[in-house]
This record gives C-alpha cells, sequence and structure tokens, in this order.
C-alpha cells in the first residue's frame, strides 16, 4: 500500500511521516524525477537535436566582423511541431536563447571562412534573404571542424517543408 503526497520543492532532504503510517517520501528523489519528467516534456516538444557543439557568435558591421566574447552553443534542430530544421544558438552557460530561425528547405549553407587566419570561424548563409550568420568554433578538438561542418551541410540539404 503505496500514498503519494505533493511535497514542496526544496533542495533539502525532508522524510514525511504519511498518516501514521512508516511510509517515508525523500522529496528530493520525488523532486528529482520531477525535473526529468519536465525535461523530457521540454525535449519532446523541443524536437530532435540534429547536431550541437560549443560556438562563438560574430557580429557582422559594414565588412568587420568581431567576434562576441560570450561562449555559446550552436544547435541544429528538427521541430517536432512542424519537422523544419532550426538554428539555434544559446549563451554558455545559462542556456540563454538568442538565436532561433526556422531554416527554409535547401536555403542555407554552410561554409568555413578561410579569410580568418586567427580563428575557427564558419559562416551560415541563407540564399534566399542574404542573411548571413558568422560563429566560431569553441570546442576543444580543431579536429572535429570538419565533421561538424559536414553534419550541418547534411542537414540544410535534407531540410523539409513543414507540410
Amino acid at each position: 500500500f503505496e500514498k503519494v503526497l505533493p511535497c514542496c520543492l526544496t533542495k533539502n532532504v525532508h522524510h514525511h511521516r504519511l498518516l501514521g503510517n512508516n511510509i517515508r517520501v525523500s522529496t528530493e528523489i520525488m523532486n528529482a524525477q520531477r525535473l526529468e519528467a519536465m525535461q523530457q516534456l521540454l525535449l519532446q516538444q523541443q524536437g530532435k537535436t540534429i547536431v550541437e557543439f560549443k560556438a562563438g557568435k560574430l557580429n557582422k558591421s559594414g565588412a568587420t566582423v568581431t567576434a562576441d566574447p560570450r561562449r555559446g552553443t550552436l544547435s541544429l534542430m528538427e521541430s517536432a511541431a512542424d519537422g523544419m530544421t532550426r538554428i539555434q544558438w544559446k549563451t554558455r552557460p545559462g542556456g540563454q536563447m538568442e538565436t532561433d530561425i526556422v531554416v527554409v528547405p535547401n536555403d542555407a549553407t554552410v561554409e568555413k571562412v578561410p579569410e580568418c587566419k586567427s580563428g575557427r570561424v564558419f559562416l551560415i548563409r541563407m540564399r534566399s534573404s542574404n542573411r548571413m550568420l558568422f560563429f566560431w568554433m569553441q570546442e576543444p578538438k580543431e579536429e572535429k571542424d570538419d565533421e561538424l561542418i559536414e553534419k550541418m551541410k547534411t542537414a540544410f540539404a535534407t531540410s523539409r517543408s513543414g507540410a
């Protein structure tokens, strides 16, 4: 015989005696289970991660591109709602979303920027709007750069419409 009562969210471990029975419930365990369930629900709503890695963004002003010093994470996601590919950039740590762009099928390209000799910079270009997004790799292993760029190219080439 098991009884479940809602407990207050707390970081401390509290044990409760329920209705005179010797049943003890650890709110820490219950809260961890609730948090995990909420995270799973959010992931289901958000969609599937196609590729994700540490990357900073660069800001373009005229012909000049300057690095934003913050750390970040770049993700390509397949939206659960419509199946379309999204480009998302979040700060790290903290996960504050600053870029969330829906990619029109077969519209985006990605390429390394060979003119940049002092960093590992790449460009995502939207053909239809001439929009350019510059990022710089923050992954520790430079030898993985080509693999990550190829994953992005594949995702853009196979992106589909939301219909």
